[in-house]
């Protein structure tokens, strides 16, 4: 009995160790309708908003979604990131998970275990509130340190989306010359990001 006392005690504090921690959580406006910003989401040409170079899109649950950043690379080739759609509530929410990884993903086991809740919803007047939730991260340094990197990837795309959208009116008042500021560039980091993850298909 003092033996097996020992060892479940040894189980606890293993499963301790990997307490799965709360979702990350990205979150903002939009100035755009709920159907344009859920287009995104949902079509192939949409999904380009988000930074990619080139996608494929099979839209439904069980459905593959395939990027690549690189518009002189291969989809299906080792840069390919593909997102498997779990399941889908038209207009409102989305939820995906990473099924592979690119070449060279520095986070080879905390991937698996993650999945990403993309919800949005009608904020009036035109704007869309999004929602980005990844949930399913524990408490193992692998998996703290992808989700500080999805944090900021989350953030990166809800700039970028939110300055696609943006209404001219700083440009038109802009004084006469000037030009406005051109959007950045997504970085690198960003893309891997609203494609979250789950369990891995191996």
């Amino acid at each position: 009995k003092y033996i097996s006392g020992i060892a479940l005690l040894c189980v606890a504090l293993s499963a301790q160790d990997k307490t799965v921690t709360d979702a990350a959580i990205t979150e903002g406006v939009v100035d755009a309708p709920l159907a344009e910003v859920w287009r995104v989401f949902s079509t192939a040409q949409g999904y380009k908003n988000l930074g990619v170079a080139q996608v494929d899109m099979d839209f439904r649950p069980g459905g593959l979604i395939r990027t690549h950043y690189d518009p002189n690379g291969q989809l299906g080739d080792e840069g390919t990131i593909v997102t498997e759609i779990l399941t889908y509530d038209p207009g409102h929410s989305i939820t995906t998970r990473i099924a592979r990884p690119p070449k060279g993903f520095p986070f080879p086991t905390a991937y698996k275990t993650v999945w990403t809740v993309v919800t949005l919803t009608d904020a009036g007047s035109g704007h869309t509130h999004l929602r980005v939730a990844m949930v399913g991260f524990d408490a193992t340094a692998e998996s703290q340190a992808m989700r500080a990197f999805f944090e900021r990837g989350n953030a990166t795309v809800l700039e970028e989306l939110q300055r696609h959208y943006a209404k001219p009116a700083a440009a038109a008042n802009a004084a006469p010359g000037s030009k406005a500021a051109a959007p950045s560039r997504l970085r690198r980091v960003s893309i891997v990001l609203i494609l979250s993850s789950q369990r891995s298909n191996s």
